[in-house]
């Protein structure tokens, strides 16, 4: 049984490993926790409010949108976004729109380009941006609740079993030794 823990602790740690240090390996994680099931689109909506948010902060302080750029793509947890980030802000210094490469990536819904786009038109990007992040921020809570109230009635149904063995544990010898005695 030792070695069978020693082998998964060995994997675990070079899995970690290989996180922290290999770029590849570090972006192919987050594509694949973007490509989940049910927690890949929770975690794409929280990245995408998150970096919505962050840009309309830094747009509507008056700093200049390639630096804000630079600064979210930083600040983004998830490699994926940043490297599109990275590409709107050279698709902007080539003078490209902001918009395209969001337009070309499968991370952003067809809502996010087309309201930057807008933004970008009407010269109101910084409003934009925040009601993206507003509708996002929203969206999430939502599917939270959701799943937390999912979530609630599995966990009882497990504390039963589990309970349920405890008990049955108890009272299956005690009946034995009854039987016995008598």
């Amino acid at each position: 049984w030792w070695t069978i823990l020693l082998v998964i602790a060995l994997i675990i740690g070079v899995l970690l490993f290989l996180y922290k240090t290999s770029k590849p390996f570090h972006y192919s994680v987050h594509v694949g926790l973007l490509k989940m099931p049910i927690f890949g689109k929770l975690l794409q909506k929280a990245a995408i409010a998150r970096m919505t948010r962050t840009l309309s902060s830094l747009f509507s302080s008056a700093v200049p949108i390639l630096d804000s750029l630079g600064i979210v793509a930083k600040v983004v947890a998830n490699p994926v976004i940043s490297k599109v980030v990275r590409e709107s802000r050279s698709s902007l210094e080539s003078g490209g729109t902001l918009s395209e490469p969001l337009a070309a990536h499968w991370v952003f819904p067809p809502l996010v380009h087309q309201m930057t786009a807008i933004g970008e038109q009407t010269g109101t990007l910084d409003y934009m941006l925040e009601k993206i992040a507003d509708f996002y921020e929203e969206d999430v809570d939502r599917t939270v609740d959701t799943l937390k109230s999912l979530i609630e009635p599995i966990m009882i149904v497990l504390l039963a079993f589990v309970v349920g063995f405890i008990v049955i544990s108890i009272m299956v010898p005690m009946f034995s030794v009854f039987t016995e005695l008598q």
